[in-house]
């Protein structure tokens, strides 16, 4: 009850399958329509390749409270000697940068399922096109959730390196999935309309 995991990465994450998840039943719902016959082949690469996405994103839910988990451990590490105290902060800082990678495989993963959304809405599966508007926003959410997450934690990291290295991939990708996103949802608006 009292618990900090699952927490904002791990909804994140979930947030990605969940986008994946719809973007796969978009295609496995086009696959059986007779106007889509000619786009069997692209639909089942689609379909596999949202539920690979789907998994990943499902994998990440649990790294990402696993290693906040771990990072509350090394915070209670003993830290009465100079030893304990350099081992302590070393530990610290190792579990800090795990629970910032965590969300930056999701950010990175979900520009991966942004493309695929979009090549799910080129099916132009009329039926099904408010789902892969939500799946767009979704992800959208998941990519947002996680760059959160990256930022908070970043915060504590004193590594000037590491710090620009993944602020620099973080940023990248909230550029493309802005770009994607607004496609999308233009996209989406014209066929609702």
């Amino acid at each position: 009850i009292d618990s900090p995991s699952p927490g904002g990465g791990s909804v994140s994450a979930l947030s990605g399958s969940l986008a994946a998840a719809l973007a796969s039943m978009v295609g496995q719902l086009s696959y059986s329509r007779p106007e889509y016959h000619k786009k069997l082949k692209l639909i089942n690469n689609l379909t596999q390749e949202a539920q690979y996405i789907k998994n990943e994103f499902i994998r990440l839910v649990d790294e990402d409270s696993t290693s906040f988990s771990e990072l509350m451990i090394a915070f209670r590490l003993p830290k009465k000697t100079p030893s304990e105290r350099k081992f302590r902060d070393k530990e610290i800082l190792n579990k800090t940068k795990l629970a910032t990678d965590i969300p930056l495989i999701t950010l990175l993963k979900s520009v991966d399922c942004m493309s695929l959304i979009e090549e799910v809405l080129k099916l132009e599966n009329l039926k099904c096109i408010s789902d892969v508007g939500v799946a767009g926003e979704m992800c959208y959410a998941s990519a947002y959730g996680a760059y959160y997450n990256i930022m908070i934690n970043i915060k504590d990291i004193h590594d000037i390196s590491y710090n620009k290295k993944v602020v620099k991939k973080a940023k990248d990708s909230l550029i493309e999935i802005d770009r994607k996103i607004v496609k999308i949802r233009r996209t989406i608006i014209k066929y609702l309309a």
